[in-house]
């Protein structure tokens, strides 16, 4: 046997793609085909987040942070999760959570809510 470190079964392919396949009705409801490969990207970013034990929300917020000052190839593989610091991030969340207060005027709930959006018709 040439690799007898290699485990016989495949469970852990398996694990791996088991998220990719619950996600997949998700993708249905991508109207365009930019919104779908917009959804794929920031998924592949995630899943290979959790495969380097890397946490993806820190790891977001790390890349917007920075992806701006990236010019050159270098500066592009230094934003790999593999290589990332993420202390930044980590500081950058402590110092927004530590600044936000509560109104306490505000009798109603905050609701999130986007711009409105030209409805478009199926047919």
């Amino acid at each position: 046997m040439d690799f007898a470190f290699r485990e016989i079964d495949n469970s852990y392919s398996e694990r791996c793609v088991k998220s990719f396949i619950l996600e997949r009705k998700a993708f249905l409801f991508s109207n365009t085909v930019t919104r779908a490969n917009a959804r794929a990207f920031y998924y592949s970013i995630v899943e290979s987040c959790k495969a380097l034990n890397v946490a993806p929300f820190l790891y977001l917020v790390h890349i917007f942070m920075v992806v701006g000052n990236a010019k050159s190839e270098k500066d592009w593989d230094g934003l790999l999760p593999d290589v990332v610091y993420l202390q930044s991030a980590k500081d950058y969340i402590h110092r927004l959570s530590s600044e936000a207060k509560i109104d306490p005027k505000r009798t109603k709930h905050y609701i999130l809510q986007g711009t409105k959006r030209k409805k478009y018709s199926v047919y």
